[in-house]
Formats: structure tokens, sequence, C-alpha cells
């Protein structure tokens, strides 16, 4: 099997497969592949909102510590490869045929059967088992969708559990409360297992994190926003004091700095286990820190951000940002599919744009712009324009923007990812 074959293999699995009640499924293709899951130890990251984020920070902390780290992360912006990573390399592609074809044996021994898996599951198992074969010191595990019963759950002695802001997404999935939606992604804490929980969560999220905190019996640990003093905060990051120490990211918004001490406090959770990682390496960790599609700068005059928000809390962390950037225009490029809030998304960000581009033509489950634009009009009335694909509204985007203009490409990750692939054969 080559890497074009693999991808095939890949995408001839559906995005949900079957409906998942339990673990059973994942548990029986590892379990033909002697668990490899149980051959590494995790960070394991579950959330609505900042979890690419803390899992990034974690990652980048521990290898500037000097570990050897892998990093599961999803969905991916550029190459596919990207959502399985050892120390900022994506799996090559060799890697990754080699481990399709491996996990494709006992798959097949498994659909014979009746199974009927997920391609989420199918690349989770690619992953467990990439990271034991390369003896990864640590990996960063960011869970997929919910928790409890996601298939990154499978493994059951994790260093500890990060549960970071909890937001409604994903409601048909996860259930239509917001109580619903915290018990399904705290579902990742175990027994005895240490827990971090990211502060300003909502009040009943964080009371059903708490109660399931202590029927595991183990203690949460939430970062104090009482020590946390902002010193500087724009589009190009943010400098802040945290304790008696102050630090530095690159990605953009305040709201980072909430991922940030949320990973701080990670890492002094596993250092109480026997990791040996300093603050100089925190530090510089977090500086160098960067995810493609979060308030990504991808030219400063014009300025022009991508950023991959898609739901009404990453457009409220977007529309902070902003207001913050001083400019003549504020142009949005948006696009959105159709499992999101777009109605609530779009009451966040369409009141302070002064034009607003809706494209489609970057998914088969994209809403149409027709129907965005239609949403829009409830919230502004500003100039709108409705385009058949990415290149024509970039096109039109380019004719009408200034120097003295901002541009923000938001709405969909795979919308950042269309815009991406068009930059790089420029």
């Amino acid at each position: 099997m080559d890497y074009s074959q693999a991808m095939k293999y890949i995408g001839s699995f559906g995005r949900k497969g079957a409906s998942v009640q339990d673990l059973s499924r994942i548990g029986a293709l590892l379990s033909l592949m002697d668990n490899p899951q149980e051959r590494s130890r995790f960070i394991h990251v579950a959330g609505t909102n900042g979890k690419g984020s803390v899992v990034t920070m974690c990652a980048a902390i521990l290898e500037e510590a000097g570990y050897r780290v892998g990093k599961f992360t999803s969905p991916y912006v550029i190459e596919f490869r990207e959502r399985i990573e050892i120390n900022g390399e994506p799996i090559s592609e060799e890697d990754f045929a080699e481990l399709c074809l491996y996990v494709s044996q006992y798959e097949s021994a498994l659909t014979v059967q009746g199974y009927e898996f997920s391609q989420f599951e199918i690349i989770n198992a690619i992953a467990f088992e990439y990271f034991a074969r390369q003896e990864c010191d640590i990996v960063c595990l960011e869970a997929g969708i919910g928790g409890r019963v996601d298939s990154t759950n499978i493994i059951t002695s994790p260093l500890v559990s990060v549960i970071t802001t909890i937001a409604h997404d994903h409601n048909d999935l996860l259930g239509d409360t917001i109580e619903e939606i915290a018990q399904n992604k705290a579902g990742i804490i175990k027994d005895r297992c240490a827990v971090v929980v990211a502060p300003m969560q909502n009040e009943n999220a964080l009371a059903e994190i708490m109660a399931q905190s202590l029927e595991k019996s183990t203690s949460v640990l939430m970062p104090s926003l009482s020590t946390v003093k902002t010193l500087e905060s724009g589009i190009f990051g943010s400098k802040f004091s945290y304790g008696e120490d102050e630090y530095e990211i690159r990605l953009a918004g305040e709201h980072q700095i909430i991922n940030a001490i949320t990973a701080i406090e990670t890492i002094h959770a596993i250092n109480k286990q026997g990791y040996s990682v300093d603050g100089k390496c925190i530090k510089k960790g977090l500086a160098r820190a960067s995810i493609a599609a979060r308030a990504q700068i991808l030219s400063k005059k014009p300025l022009i951000i991508l950023d991959g928000a898609h739901n009404p809390n990453g457009m409220r962390a977007m529309v902070a940002l902003l207001d913050k950037v001083e400019v003549k225009r504020k142009i949005g490029i948006i696009g959105m599919v159709s499992d999101k809030n777009a109605q609530d998304s779009l009451a966040e960000i369409a009141p302070i744009l002064d034009e607003i581009i809706f494209v489609e033509g970057y998914s088969d489950r994209e809403l149409s712009a027709v129907k965005l634009a239609e949403i829009a009009r409830n919230y502004t009335d500003v100039n709108i324009g409705v385009f058949p694909s990415v290149l024509d509204g970039v096109r039109y985007a380019h004719e009408i923007i200034t120097k003295a203009d901002a541009a923000i490409i938001t709405g969909s990750l795979l919308l950042a990812s269309s815009i991406e692939k068009i930059l790089a054969k420029k």
C-alpha cells in the first residue's frame, strides 16, 4: 500500500460510522493490535473550545524540556498527516501507508463480523500504534467530539485529564443542554488521575465536572484567574503575568491566555508524577507554540487574518480580538458547515463587519452561501456578496481591499484549509 492508496483507504470510512454507545468497537480493534495505547503515557484533553491550543502548548513545552512528544489532533488544515506528529514533524507518508496496511488487516477481520468503524477510530488506532513504535515519552492526545465514548477515551490511566472551556457545539451528538455536554466531555476523567479544568467555565458545566471528579475520587485543579494580569494583548499575541512569572504567547486573543495558564497547570501536574519541566522550558514553549488557522496572520498590509472559528464562542473570541484592531474597514470572508450553529455565530460577527463575502465549494457539508447571507441579513445591513467558490470570493476581496482595511477569513476549518491550499499554489 502506498500513500495514495492509504488515503483512499482512510476515505472509505464515514465520518461517524455506526452509532457509538460504548468503547467496545475501538477496544476490539486495539485488542487485536496488542493494545498499543497501553505502551504510551498521555495528557488527554477534551472540551469545546481551546483543546487544540492546550494540546499544542503542552507539546511545545515538553519538547523544549527535551522529551519525545507525540501529538494527536483534529482536524488538519493543509495535510492530513498533520493530525499525527512527533516533535512537530508529521508522520511520514511511508509510515502512514505502512500503518494503514497494518491496521486494515485487523479492521477487515472485524468488519466481516459486523463492526462498522468511523474514520476517526481508524486514524486513532494508527496514531496509537505509531506513538508506541516510536517510543514517545509522552503523548498529547486531543479528544474528538465529546469524551465519554470518544475513541481516544480507550486509554485507562492518563497522567492528567484536561477539560477546556465547555460550550454548545455538536448538540445533535452530545445533548441539548450545557449539563449534558459537560457530562459527556468530563467522561475522560479517570479514577484517581489528575484533573485540570480551564477557568471561566459555565457554572452548570463546572458542577458536572466536579460531580464526576468526586465520583472518580480525584481532585480538580483550576488555574486561578486572580493571579493573572494581562500586560499586552493584540492580534500578534499577548504578554501576561501568572503568579510571580511573566509569559509571552504568539497565539492571539485573550482567550489564549486562559489556554496558556491551563497548559501551565497541566505541566505542573505531570511534574508531580516524575517529569522534569522547568520554568524556562514552560516560557520558551509557550512563546513558540503556534497553530495554523488560529488568528493566523497571512498579511500585515492589508491585514488578513485566517481563523477557524466555527461556533458562537469562537466567533465571540474573534470579535474581541478584532475590537483591538484599528483599520478603515473590516471585510469578512465566511463559510460554515451545516452541523454548526450558523445563526448564533453570525449574530456575533456580522454586526462588526463592514462588508461580508459568503463562499461555498469547500466541503460537501457546507451551508450554501445564499443561506448564510439570508441568516446574516437578520444582523446587519452592510453589503453582502455571495460567491459559488472560495477562489471567486478571494478574487473579489482582492479587488476591493485596501492597505487600510482588514480581511477576516473565518467560519470553518475546512474553509481555512481551502484558503491555505489556494495560497500554496501561488
